[in-house]
Parts: structure tokens; C-alpha cells; sequence
């Protein structure tokens, strides 16, 4: 019995790495309301992978004028334990009055393609 529970325990931490460093990727705004004209900021950040291409944002230019973008990469080592990240960050400004909503944008990464 005390075996099989400390099989099952080593089992559970050899896993555990892979599950904390996970690709995640997220989309953050720096406003949810703009007015006629004015722009806002859209951040695209890639945390547990390597980005393989550039975000798929091909889809924000039906509704917004991409102005400028750009990319930062962050390491970080804390006691032998390194943590990476890689930020997309574009200017948009709408075309048209009106709500909308950002799509998912997508990456295809180390670990496979992910989404916002």
C-alpha cells in the first residue's frame, strides 16, 4: 500500500512541471471605451512556450486600423527556476462607431497553437 501511494506521488510531482509551465497566451486592453478616432492599446502575451510565428491578428484589420505593434521578450530565473514570456503589443484604432468585440487571436507555439 505505502508503495503504491509513493509510486502514485512521484508520478503526480514528475507531472507537475509540465502542467505549471503550460502555454498560456492572453489579450489584454488598456481601454474598453474609445471615442471616434482615438486609439487604444491591445497586448498579446506568451507565457509557458516559445512562439513559433507571430500572432494571427489578421483578423483585427476588418475592424481596426492596426497604427503601430510591437515585441518584448522577459526572462526571469528566481532561484534556478527560469520563467519566459514574449509581448505583442498593437495600436488600434476602430473604422466605425459602434461595439465590437476583439476575436481570439491565435499563435503557434513549442506547444503546439494557442489562442487568446
Amino acid at each position: 500500500m505505502v508503495k503504491k501511494t509513493l509510486i502514485a506521488a512521484l508520478i503526480l510531482a514528475l507531472l507537475m512541471p509540465s502542467m505549471v509551465w503550460a502555454a498560456e497566451f492572453t489579450a489584454i486592453v488598456n481601454r474598453n471605451q474609445v471615442a471616434v478616432g482615438e486609439s487604444f492599446t491591445l497586448k498579446l502575451e506568451l507565457s509557458g512556450a516559445s512562439a513559433k510565428s507571430k500572432p494571427a491578428v489578421s483578423g483585427l484589420k476588418k475592424y481596426f486600423d492596426v497604427t503601430s505593434r510591437g515585441q518584448s521578450s522577459n526572462t526571469v530565473i528566481i532561484n534556478g527556476d527560469v520563467s519566459s514570456s514574449t509581448s505583442w503589443t498593437y495600436t488600434l484604432t476602430p473604422k466605425k462607431e459602434g461595439e465590437m468585440t476583439i476575436l481570439p487571436v491565435s499563435i503557434e507555439t513549442s506547444d503546439g497553437k494557442v489562442s487568446s
